[in-house]
């Protein structure tokens, strides 16, 4: 009697035993096989991932449309400029005014060429920084807006009361430096916020 139930449980413990590896994974032929990532682990990190990248879509979108408009602003003063075109104004005269004053080149090159330069480089990181969430991208942007800001200002200054006209595709470019860099503080609290 005894040996019947000495032969029933040792034949079903490593029954037990084999339930409780296919549970847990620890079987014999699982041993030193590297598992692979967690699943829900990658899923939550591509989910994260989205959300940062549709939380910078608004502020990435206005800086790129911003620094767009820049381009095409101080684009057509530069080309006026190079070319000898009085710049087309409107019913607001003063753009050719203003652009044929002494104050419209620095060393010889036209005040619209830097700010073309500027402005492209504003769109070149106001996309590198929306596609990836780089901070070094938008802490340039926030850089050269300060910049801008102080260069604007004083030409501005020069428009109204040295020069005396008022060129509106200046003020074009001035409005897209001053509203492209209050973006780029919002985003950079947005991305402090957020983490990225």
């Amino acid at each position: 009697m005894s040996s019947r139930r000495g032969t029933r449980m040792s034949s079903s413990a490593p029954a037990r035993a084999g339930a409780v590896a296919r549970v847990t994974g620890t079987g014999s032929g699982d041993a030193g096989r590297p598992r692979p990532p967690s699943a829900a682990g990658g899923a939550d990190q591509a989910e994260t991932g989205g959300r940062q990248a549709k939380g910078r879509r608004p502020f990435g979108l206005t800086m790129t449309v911003l620094a767009g408009l820049g381009i095409v602003a101080s684009g057509y003063l530069t080309i006026a400029r190079l070319t000898g075109t009085p710049p087309v104004c409107g019913p607001v005269a003063g753009c050719e005014t203003v652009e044929a004053s002494g104050y419209s080149t620095v060393l010889g090159i036209p005040v619209a060429l830097y700010g073309l330069g500027m402005a492209i480089t504003v769109l070149a990181m106001a996309l590198a920084w929306w596609r990836t969430g780089d901070r070094r991208a938008l802490l340039v942007n926030y850089g050269l807006g300060i910049l801008g800001l102080f260069v604007v200002a004083y030409l501005a200054f020069l428009m109204i009361f040295v020069i005396g006209a008022v060129c509106v595709w200046c003020v074009t470019f001035d409005s897209t430096v001053v509203l492209g860099w209050i973006v780029s503080v919002l985003a950079l609290r947005r991305a402090g916020d957020a983490g990225g």
